[in-house]
């Protein structure tokens, strides 16, 4: 894939440090040309829901109404066409073998690897009352509270994580890229501006210690490093063996600066920092750049769920790239279930496609995930993808070979021989001819 450094303006978010909020890393609304520079602070609802297809009780009417439910998309993702959706799907049903290793055996769809979301919560729900068939059949976890919201997701910001990670094949155009892990959402807010950091280190402690799972999708950002509670709960992750996928951060106007816990990749090898990238493959305006980055992922203008039905059709932000690589690491454990988180790290930066410039490259990492790549290639994971000090440029065109003449010229010898032979034969018949028929001359 060609890439280049997109010029385009990004997302402006606002973002306050570790005394204040926690920052989303995207948009939860449809963009414009110009995105809003104030997000909206509607007060979380202190009573109590549970959400899950199976045994939830609809939200309440009197969430704040998020409008007519948008209409479900007409046309495929163009991330789904950019990262192989059809080979993909072949590796969701389970058809899709490899020959040499694992003994041929069907790839998982992700099952039944465990997936956390740290986000705003997940609503499975349209109009209130009528379950969202982007989610059902969904493999979902009952969905956790940090606070005692009654809502499951009015922001839709999870909402639209999660759909990039599970949403289900049930005719819709929208389809997960894992849909059949089992996600458990927690939700560590329920308010456009963010989270609190204390129910952050809830969040994290609660998936770490009580859920366990395989991988956890931090679709959020820090501008300033962490307290001590946070740096021992991810800590404690790697010692588990757990993959955390974090939002490489999104530019919030004053130019770039690392975001955590996405920073922390470049010291701790279970947490892999995602950049975006737009349709074109450019990297996306918004998308903070940093030499912390290990891989970039599909997040501008990106098709997902919208909570209370329908679908959003353009979502900003390093928070809807971030979940792609988390279904990506899904399906290689699923299928891989012995790797290690720094195998994981390795196996993705080793089979994305090759950025522009050097590689590793401060805009999109090792370059933009290639899944089908990362789940079928044979390599020993172990060793880190090789850095180059530039792109591989396209081969110039090779001139066309002259053709072999060779045995034109000897047939051509041969002729020459021949027709020479000839002559000769035909001149020495002439001339005894001539001898045979000339007079006697007497002396």
């Amino acid at each position: 894939m060609r890439l280049r450094r997109a010029l385009a303006a990004g997302l402006l978010v606002t973002l306050a440090g570790l005394s204040g909020t926690i920052g989303m890393a995207g948009a939860s609304a449809a963009p414009s040309s110009h995105p809003s520079k104030t997000p909206s602070t509607k007060a979380p609802a202190d009573t109590t829901h549970s959400s899950s297809p199976s045994s939830t009780v609809p939200p309440s009417t009197d969430c704040p109404s998020p409008g007519r439910p948008r209409s479900p998309l007409t046309v495929t993702p163009w991330y789904a066409e950019q990262l192989d959706y059809p080979a993909l799907s072949q590796i969701n049903q389970g058809l899709y073998t490899q020959s040499g290793s694992f003994d041929g055996r069907p790839f998982s769809a992700g099952d039944p690897v465990k997936v956390v979301t740290i986000d705003s919560g997940l609503n499975p729900y349209r109009s209130y009352d009528k379950p969202n068939p982007v989610f059902a059949g969904a493999d979902l976890g009952p969905l956790k509270k940090i606070e005692q919201w009654q809502y499951p997701d009015c922001v839709g910001h999870g909402t639209q994580v999660a759909s990039l990670i599970i949403a289900q094949p049930n005719g819709s155009r929208l389809i997960g890229i894992a849909p059949r892990v089992r996600l458990y959402p927690i939700q560590y807010t329920n308010v456009d501006s963010g989270g609190k950091p204390k129910d952050l280190v809830a969040a994290l402690s609660y998936a770490i210690n009580v859920i366990r799972p395989r991988v956890i999708n931090m679709s959020l950002q820090l501008v300033n490093a962490p307290g001590r509670a946070v740096m021992d709960l991810l800590k404690k992750a790697e010692r588990r063996r757990i993959v955390i996928v974090a939002a490489g951060g999104n530019d919030n106007g004053q130019g770039d600066g690392p975001v955590y816990p996405a920073r922390y990749s470049k010291h701790m090898k279970n947490i892999i920092a995602v950049a975006a990238v737009g349709q074109d493959g450019l990297a996306a305006g918004f998308s903070i750049s940093g030499n912390y980055m290990d891989v970039a992922a599909p997040g501008d203008k990106v098709p997902v769920a919208q909570s209370y039905g329908g679908a959003l059709p353009g979502a900003v932000g390093t928070s809807f790239a971030a979940p792609l690589v988390t279904g990506t690491v899904a399906l290689l454990l699923a299928t891989h279930p012995t790797m290690s988180p720094l195998a994981v790290r390795n196996r993705l930066e080793a089979t994305a496609d090759p950025p522009p410039g050097t590689r590793p490259n401060a805009h999109y990492g090792y370059g933009v995930i290639n899944p089908v790549q990362a789940i079928t290639s044979e390599r020993n994971d172990l060793v880190k993808a090789p850095k180059a000090r530039r792109g591989a440029p396209l081969a110039a065109p090779h001139p066309p070979a002259a053709p072999d003449r060779t045995l034109e010229h000897r047939a051509l010898a041969v002729a020459v021989v021949l027709l020479g032979l000839a002559a000769l034969t035909v001149t020495g018949a002439a001339v005894l001819r001539g001898r045979r028929r000339a007079p006697l001359h007497h002396g």
